[in-house]
């Protein structure tokens, strides 16, 4: 199965097969289709292991980033709670 991000500017799928994107952290990559940078985080729920994509056309603002719930267990997100040490 092959990881893909989807593209806030234009909604291409861009796949990771070599599973090459930086996790636990806020990062950029450049879109495959429109050239433009995509900002994304990945971030293993800490309760669940369920790996949570969050994308933005932007770098995003600590509110963006604060997603108060894994959308799979409902547990409280790391970056909400502040465990997060890598958080850029």
């Amino acid at each position: 199965m092959t990881f893909a991000l989807s593209c806030p500017h234009c909604a291409a799928a861009n796949e990771d097969p070599f599973e090459v994107l930086r996790q636990g952290a806020v990062d950029f990559t450049t879109c495959i289709s429109c050239a433009k940078n995509i900002s994304y985080a990945l971030l293993d729920c800490e309760r669940c292991g369920h790996e949570n994509v969050l994308v933005w056309a932007k770098h995003p603002e600590e509110f963006d980033i604060n997603q108060p719930h894994c959308p799979q267990c409902r547990a409280p997100n790391a970056y909400a709670t502040g465990t997060e040490e890598t958080l850029e």
